[in-house]
């Protein structure tokens, strides 16, 4: 965070004195934290001991608390500023020629580090503690506890969905509003057409964009693809992995339910699934 530290001290340091422009100020200054540093308290923290040592005015209430999710919201995209995004949309012959050979499955299972062995302690793995997450045992019924908390929870194995990124500590829902910092990015292809093994030649591709943190078979006919977010990088990303066959409705908010590692899938006779299905996770790298 050094960096951080010297720019806008060195940004603070030549601004007149007075209240002119302040709220401005301390946005560029969220904005530009947010693009060095992931971890949304650790970006605060530097944010808060920077603006004490230029007061141009009495800080506001959750005034940089609120500067700074919106500042991960516009480099995550979910925040647009200016002209909207281009839209995107599945290139056929890149998909097809991406998807995956026999053997694949395999190869990706061997190149895996040890796997967590219950729910419980994969998002031990995946999160902080005290990070907020949202997990659901159905799509109607959120349920909003620390990270910390859900991994006591013996029966957290029976859940079916997670939103793959934490929320505000004081969220009450799961709105794109209550997003908090970006962690992860999840691809998924949901064309029952497009096996499994298929599916893992674009998850693949994506690597050379942000680092695969982890594959969760989804219990169905999809695999869930987490990634490392890397500041700057959701826009390639998302371009992309759409191209490449996802279903573009899991880049709509990084809120999206995703299915819980190592989480239950309940039947859907409907759907010709009479019985409830593991979500194995298949791949992970610590």
């Amino acid at each position: 965070m050094a960096i951080i530290k010297s720019n806008a001290e060195a940004f603070f340091g030549k601004l007149p004195a007075g209240d002119g422009g302040h709220h401005f100020i301390l946005s560029r200054l969220t904005l530009f934290a947010a693009n060095h540093q992931s971890d949304y308290d650790v970006a605060l923290k530097y944010c808060r001991a920077i603006a004490e040592q230029f007061p141009r005015r009495p800080a506001k209430p959750n005034e940089l608390e609120h500067l700074l999710t919106g500042a991960y919201q516009i480099i995550s995209g979910e925040k647009i500023i200016g002209p909207k995004l281009p839209f995107v949309k599945k290139d056929e012959k890149t998909a097809n020629e991406s998807l995956g050979k026999p053997g694949d499955y395999e190869r990706i299972m061997l190149r895996s580090d040890p796997i967590p062995k219950n729910a419980a302690e994969a998002i031990t793995k995946l999160f902080e503690p005290a990070d907020m997450l949202c997990i659901q045992a159905d799509r109607y019924k959120p349920t909003l506890a620390f990270a910390s908390e859900w991994a006591s929870r013996p029966d957290l194995s029976a859940f079916q969905f997670i939103s793959h990124n934490p929320l505000l500590d004081h969220a009450d829902s799961r709105k794109s509003e209550n997003f908090k910092a970006p962690r992860y990015l999840v691809h998924e292809i949901d064309d029952k057409e497009i096996s499994h093994e298929q599916q893992l030649g674009p998850a693949l591709a994506l690597e050379k964009v942000c680092p695969l943190k982890m594959i969760v078979n989804s219990g169905g006919k999809s695999l869930h693809c987490w990634y490392h977010w890397i500041p700057g990088r959701k826009e390639q990303f998302r371009r992309l992995s759409i191209k490449l066959g996802a279903d573009p409705s899991i880049y709509t908010t990084p809120l999206h339910l995703v299915r819980l590692p190592l989480g239950t899938r309940e039947p859907d006779p409907e759907r010709g699934q009479p019985f409830p299905a593991q979500q194995p996770i298949i791949f992970w790298k610590d």
